[in-house]
């Protein structure tokens, strides 16, 4: 009898601790439509890690919008001639890249029935579109504020939007230009001057596999050039070597 009594406690806690988590996603809703965004944004973390909540994609979803919520606020105000907060700003516009790459996700996994319903996408595909160009601004603004990693972070998200896979098939493709090249070079030049030497080192490799456009910026030559030269400061001489020795072959 005991035991029974305590199976039935543990499973009504359970189900308690259940509809707490679901319940605590609707409230960050509603407290994102009044723009409490600080009550929001403390409402929907931990759902992002409970398992209950952690595989729907409309949590990371209202995650998402949070930061873009944010973002918006401090961008419209500006635009009104009003004293906007330039890192509330920014630090909004990066805050909202991830739970919306994490949502669409999610929103792409087969249901029960092995349909993909993916009821975010067209929502996200939206907002990321229409935020693409102020990550060039936002990495700007963090390279001032001499936090190169937020800066690397903004210029390599400007760089990843436009072959996202959320975006197949749409009929107006991202426009990939001389300056899509140039914020490559930034969120390159970012991570080398802030020591992530392995992320620096992946840019460079991922820089010289793709396309390159020309620029006034810079030369392909100087990607082949900037991994040389990371290989050489870890003692890689290996690699150092492979990397100056393809660069000459290309650039004689």
């Amino acid at each position: 009898m005991k035991k029974f009594l305590f199976l039935l406690a543990l499973a009504a806690f359970s189900g308690g601790a259940i509809f707490a988590q679901k319940s605590a996603v609707k409230d960050a809703k509603r407290e994102l439509g009044s723009n409490n965004l600080g009550e929001a944004r403390t409402l929907i973390i931990p759902a992002t890690t409970n398992p209950e909540t952690a595989k729907d994609p409309e949590t990371w979803k209202i995650y998402g919008d949070i930061g873009d919520k944010a973002f918006d606020n401090e961008r419209i105000a500006k635009t009104l001639g009003k004293p906007g907060n330039d890192k509330a700003m920014n630090d909004g516009l990066l805050e909202s890249y991830r739970p919306y790459i994490v949502s669409d996700s999610l929103g792409q996994l087969p249901n029960e029935k092995g349909k993909v319903k993916n009821n975010v996408r067209k929502d996200i595909t939206s907002k990321l579109r229409a935020n693409h160009p102020y990550y060039i601004n936002a990495g700007i603004y963090f390279n001032e504020q001499k936090d190169l990693k937020k800066a690397a972070d903004c210029f390599e998200i400007y760089w990843d939007i436009p072959d996202l896979a959320m975006y197949e098939g749409d009929k107006i493709p991202f426009l990939k230009d001389s300056t899509y090249q140039v914020i490559k070079y930034y969120a390159i030049i970012s991570a080398i001057q802030g020591q992530d030497h392995n992320r620096a080192k992946r840019l460079l490799q991922r820089a010289a596999k793709e396309p390159f456009i020309e620029n006034s910026q810079f030369k392909e030559s100087d990607i082949y050039e900037l991994l040389a030269s990371e290989y050489h400061q870890e003692g890689d001489t290996v690699k150092f070597l492979e990397a100056l020795y393809e660069g000459a072959e290309k650039f004689p």
